[in-house]
């Protein structure tokens, strides 16, 4: 008896082999737009956090943001008179990350501008400023847009803050 396997066998496992590929190709497709998805919700949730912990500790909190090609942001306190980088919770680095890198591979900050600027402070109340110096209130909505480009096209995501309350939200 000879060992291998029919012709039938390998037209059925090629036919198997095809079938897995067309289901999990358009999810290859979207991986631009997943990772930024990821990436918004991430700086989302860091700018929240920036904003409770500027809060809860009584301290004035910063995020510093630099768009491409840099594609990194910080966020800072001032405790003793000087602005100094957080360590993530999390992590336990300090707190700059920097996008368009593993997991976020793609994604960059396009344009970050709150009241013409690219930093938000947060004082110790919560409010939203445009300056270090905590002279300047945000006044209009801030926002920081992201964006991916991908095979055929652009997709960007727009975190905002809003003027008074340092609110954020994001749209996905």
């Amino acid at each position: 008896m000879k060992k291998g396997f029919t012709l039938i066998e390998l037209i059925i496992v090629v036919i198997i082999i095809a079938i897995v590929a067309i289901t999990a190709l358009p999810r290859l497709a979207q991986i631009g737009e997943i990772r930024m998805h990821m990436a918004s919700r991430k700086m989302a949730a860091d700018m929240k956090w920036a904003h409770e912990y500027a809060i809860a500790r009584n301290r004035n909190t910063s995020m510093v943001f630099n768009p491409a090609p840099t594609n990194t942001y910080v966020i800072q306190e001032n405790s003793s008179g000087s602005w100094q980088t957080l360590i993530d919770p999390t992590t336990g680095d300090p707190f700059s990350i920097n996008l368009n890198t593993g997991e976020y591979k793609g994604v960059s900050i396009k344009s970050a501008d709150f009241g013409g600027g690219r930093i938000l402070v947060f004082d110790a109340m919560g409010r939203p400023y445009t300056d270090s110096a905590l002279t300047t209130e945000l006044t209009n909505i801030g926002t920081v847009i992201l964006e991916v480009a991908g095979a055929s096209n652009v997709t960007e995501t727009t975190i905002a803050v809003s003027p008074e309350t340092g609110v954020v939200s994001f749209n996905e």
